[in-house]
């Protein structure tokens, strides 16, 4: 079950690369 692991890695990705 570290399919929330990686949504959260996801998510980071696509906040720091907003920024």
């Amino acid at each position: 079950m570290r399919q929330i692991l990686l949504v959260l890695v996801s998510i980071e990705s696509i906040v720091n690369g907003s920024l």
